[in-house]
């Protein structure tokens, strides 16, 4: 408990100018049987308010409970302007003050907060030059700071602990007592921590947990729950609870401002682990947002967004699409919602991701190619004979070879087929090519112009082997077109 990192011990104590208002910190002339420790201290993090210093005192407590598994932190007023923050651990001993590596806290059994964080004398220091009185109880000592001269160099003053017995040898835990501390600065300290916050969870996942985002504030990023950056464009807040040894290295001594390059991949390696319908819907929802320019970084990252969409896929009646597919597309648009369908707009290399693609469970992904294959096969024909045809139908119908020649493929007259129906509710799907044959509805009959129309739009299909609104399809209807004119332009001369 109350350890952290070494630090070399070249520094000076700097003197303090308290702020206005605050008292320095005095202590009486110390007896005989308190014990003078220097801290030794290098610098003073002079970018450290006096919160910086409660957050670590804070933390300690919360490590040392996580350790022994006993009852929760207090944090409490004792006064205008002091606070008692207290643990029911084994209580702080002298030998807490040397600032080693805790071998107890490195051993990643126990999730804690200050395996890769400063120690006891950095908060000691910080407070004590921002002006906060503190003493330390339990039941292996008690201890206060002050300003002595270096043992051996009269010249040198640096910020001592005063360590005396205890004066209760029977207490549970470790006290400590802040005096000269503001509401503001306690409130600031406790804000943090995750445990002081209001951030729900939404899926607790491999690394870390999702916490929900709250409003009108940044989200934050956690590790082991205390907080090390904010995010003004995340979806969601995270508490990395598994930190990499190589994030553990990059995560520097204030823990303050940690750059993104820190914890990206352990925040995408959380996503990647997710499986939550509730985390996965507002993953795919954002990643719809691109086209508005509203998209949210998480869902920048392609990985991220792609497996959001195949288990989105895997739980619900979902079809993806680009904006552009669905404005070319809008009756098919139209008829997937008439079968309880709903759209998801993702942009073009997330499409180019999904095309082809199983999710979750192995099924297919719905994207606006794989959903025509399962419209196409869901078609109903009702066949009719040409004998049964009317006398005007017939007509129309004996024209299917000319019609056809037209465009160099008469051969595929032999296939074409009448339905008085296709697929019930499909009300626009006048003619199927199904890679064999043409199977035209008998409303196209009506005249030859709807029927010639139709039935050269299907025998595209067949040319190119292609989809409608692909390069394919389109180069190959442009051809038709082209000997279509041609004839009629021979047949005028």
């Amino acid at each position: 408990m109350h350890r952290g990192q070494p630090t070399p011990h070249r520094y000076a104590y700097k003197k303090y100018d308290a702020p206005h208002g605050v008292n320095r910190p005095k202590h009486d002339r110390p007896a005989k049987d308190v014990r003078k420790f220097d801290l030794n201290i290098e610098e003073v993090l002079d970018g450290w308010e006096a919160y910086h210093g409660m957050r670590e005192i804070i933390a300690n407590a919360l490590d040392e409970q996580a350790l022994t598994g006993t009852p929760g932190i207090e944090i409490r007023k004792a006064g205008s302007r002091s606070y008692l923050i207290l643990d029911r651990g084994r209580g702080i001993r002298p030998e807490h003050l040397t600032q080693n590596e805790d071998k107890e806290k490195m051993s990643g059994k126990v999730p804690v907060i200050g395996r890769f964080g400063v120690g006891l004398k950095d908060a000691l220091a910080v407070l004590n030059r921002r002006g906060v009185k503190v003493r330390l109880r339990s039941r292996h000592c008690s201890i206060t700071t002050e300003p002595a001269k270096k043992h051996g160099f009269d010249d040198i003053t640096t910020l001592h602990a005063l360590v005396a017995p205890p004066d209760d040898p029977e207490m549970a835990g470790t006290e400590v007592m802040l005096e000269g501390v503001s509401d503001a600065w306690m409130e600031s300290a406790k804000s943090l921590f995750r445990r002081f916050s209001d951030e729900c969870i939404l899926e607790s996942a491999k690394y870390g947990d999702i916490l929900e985002r709250k409003p009108n504030r940044p989200a934050r990023i956690y590790v082991n729950g205390v907080q090390v950056a904010a995010e003004d464009n995340f979806l969601f807040s995270y508490d990395i609870t598994k930190p990499t040894e190589g994030m553990r290295r990059m995560l520097n001594r204030e823990r303050t401002n940690v750059g993104r390059k820190a914890y990206t991949e352990r925040v995408k390696s959380i996503l990647m682990a997710a499986t939550s319908d509730t985390v996965m819907g507002v993953l795919a929802g954002d990643v719809a947002r691109h086209e508005a320019g509203s998209q949210s970084d998480e869902t920048k990252w392609s990985d991220v967004a792609t497996r959001a969409c195949k288990l989105l896929n895997a739980s619900g009646n979902v079809v993806f699409a680009t904006a552009g597919e669905q404005r070319r597309m809008a009756a098919v648009v139209d008829e997937s919602g008439r079968d309880g369908f709903r759209m998801v707009t993702v942009p073009d290399n997330i499409r180019g991701r999904l095309a082809g693609s199983v999710d979750e469970s192995g099924g297919k992904v719905r994207d606006m190619a794989q959903y025509m294959i399962e419209l196409n096969g869901r078609f109903e024909f009702k066949f009719v004979e040409p004998d049964d045809l009317t006398a005007s139908e017939r007509r129309v119908w004996d024209r299917t070879g000319d019609i056809l020649g037209l465009v160099g493929m008469a051969d595929l007259a032999d296939g074409v087929r009448i339905s008085e129906t296709m697929r019930p509710g499909m009300l626009d799907a006048d003619g199927l090519w199904d890679g064999t044959r043409i199977t035209m509805r008998r409303s196209t009959l009506q005249s030859t112009e709807r029927y010639a129309g139709v039935l050269l739009h299907e025998a595209a299909h067949s040319l190119s082997m292609a989809k409608d609104v692909t390069r394919e399809f389109e180069s190959a209807l442009t051809d038709m077109l082209g000997d279509v004119a041609a004839c009629a332009l021979l047949r005028g001369q």
